[in-house]
């Protein structure tokens, strides 16, 4: 019984590092919608970093699909906002509300709009509740 137990405690310890098969997403094999979800269970995990290589790797394989890479656009830069790179965050989300000012931005899903100004002004209000040094 001793050998089984450490076994076992192997077993639940690899099991609960991190459930996330990690996929090359540059493989042609792999979909949009695997690494859409690949991206969806690094996120659960708070696996930030590799959710963001999935996403990456989602807008450079599938340029032309305009209303997947905008909502990566945007789950990039929300996932910034979660580690705490409000800077950045920032930055991203002005770079895709830039998108819906050219001419066929109107084509856009209005979703991520509306989500990336509502986290653009939570983030501005928490920067404004903020101490300010001098």
């Amino acid at each position: 019984m001793k050998i089984a137990f450490p076994t076992f405690l192997l077993f639940i310890i690899l099991c609960s590092s991190g459930c996330v098969t990690r996929i090359d997403p540059y493989k042609e094999e792999i979909s949009s919608v695997e690494i859409f979800q690949k991206a969806y269970e690094a996120t659960d995990i708070r696996n930030y970093s590799l959710a963001i290589s999935y996403y990456k790797a989602f807008m450079e394989r599938f340029p032309d699909d305009r209303k997947g890479c905008i909502w990566a656009q945007y789950e990039i830069a929300f996932l910034h906002h979660k580690m705490g790179k409000d800077d950045k965050a920032v930055e991203l989300f002005n770079e895709l509300l830039k998108k819906y000012e050219e001419e066929d931005g109107v084509l856009l899903p209005e979703a991520p709009r509306i989500l990336s100004e509502k986290v653009m002004k939570a983030i501005s209000r928490k920067k404004d509740k903020s101490p300010k040094t001098e």
